[in-house]
């Protein structure tokens, strides 16, 4: 069977899912950091609402503040080449925090969708079960090293806030895999800046003691990839203006999206990924007996089950995106081959971009 569709220009794109969150992957920095306790000094957009020493950790340093080795253990990151380091539980009280800047503040009353992503440092003494968010209308900043109190916040001329507690059934003690921590969030409006991390007194947080070839009692763990999006996105009509060129579509041919590439470590969609992947969505749209089958892939960097686990996310991300657009989901479905079907060699970082890549087909 064969489609003649017309692929169309878009006037305006729907953007579902949008990732208010500045510097999400802490990837926009000020200078390389070379030094544990930098974390301020170094970074874009984030800041520390204490006296305490949070840290940077980023592929440019070749100290004890690398990746994926550095002198709390080893981890890569879970998007792009940098990532964050906070002590959620240490002697006396001891806590370290990440404050986040909104690129828009949130409306009243909407819901949003809070998620990152933590693994737990081979040299932590502890595994904790609590974690803590909280919103402000404004930056925070406390004169202590010790846990950030409701009381000290109540006593901040102008400050709203609200501090959403996040517990685990289970201890957080991956320390190979990131683990995602989830939440949602009723805004009560205003809100422009957020804080993660342990608001609790030593008393009041559940924790585990681990094997760690250091002294220091903490929980130590490592934070990448934070993303907080509206639940129930605004979407936009799909406008279509004039036909850009006409294109024939074969059931069970593979076609490979050009602009659907990805950096090393990531199934987040591109402008231009999101651009063509619209296009196939109005064809979907005007041909209501399609079928598409959206197949992930990967490069070799990593491990096979790593690589596996990518090339579903990548797939889904497609998938979820023409799904998010209108498409029934029982006409979309994804599947994901790991690194075992490259298209080119993954000797060169150009053959790498390639094999990182998504495909399609029309199965009925």
């Amino acid at each position: 069977m064969k489609y003649n569709t017309l692929l169309f220009l878009l006037l305006s794109i729907n953007i579902f899912a949008q990732n208010l969150v500045l510097n999400p992957s802490f990837e926009e920095t000020k200078s390389c950091a070379n030094d544990i306790s930098t974390f301020e000094r170094h970074i874009k957009k984030w800041s520390k609402p204490s006296l305490s020493t949070t840290d940077l950790y980023n592929s440019c340093s070749k100290s004890d503040v690398g990746t994926p080795y550095n002198a709390m253990g080893s981890q890569f990151p879970k998007n792009g080449e940098n990532y964050a380091g906070i002590i959620l539980y240490g002697k006396g009280n001891y806590r370290e925090y990440v404050q986040g800047e909104l690129s828009e503040p949130l409306k009243k009353d909407a819901v949003y969708n809070i998620t990152f992503y933590v693994s737990l440092a081979e040299n932590s003494h502890f595994a904790i079960k609590n974690m803590d968010i909280l919103f402000s209308n404004q930056k925070i900043y406390m004169d202590t090293k010790k846990n950030i109190k409701t009381s000290y916040l109540d006593a901040i001329e102008s400050l709203k806030y609200s501090l959403i507690s996040i517990d685990g059934k289970e201890y957080f003690r991956g320390k190979s895999k990131w683990m995602k921590i989830k939440a949602s969030y009723i805004s009560k409006g205003g809100e422009k800046y957020f804080t993660i991390g342990n608001f609790r007194k030593n008393s009041k947080t559940d924790y585990l003691k681990m094997r760690s070839s250091i002294k220091e009692e903490l929980a130590y763990y490592y934070l990448d990839h934070v993303s907080i999006s509206p639940k129930y996105p605004e979407k936009k009509e799909i406008e279509i203006i004039t036909p850009k060129e006409k294109e024939v579509f074969t059931t069970n041919k593979t076609y490979i999206f050009e602009n659907v590439t990805f950096e090393y470590d990531s199934y987040e969609l591109s402008n231009a990924a999101k651009t063509e992947i619209e296009e196939v969505y109005v064809f979907l749209r005007d041909t209501k007996q399609a079928v598409i089958k959206i197949m992930g892939h990967t490069d070799n960097m990593g491990g096979e089950d790593f690589n596996q686990e990518l090339s579903e996310n990548r797939a889904k991300a497609v998938a979820n995106y023409l799904i998010d657009l209108g498409i029934s989901e029982d006409r979309v479905s994804a599947k994901g081959f790991g690194e075992k079907e490259p298209v080119t060699t993954n000797d060169t970082e150009e053959g790498r971009e390639q094999n990182r890549r998504v495909a399609f087909e029309f199965i009925k």
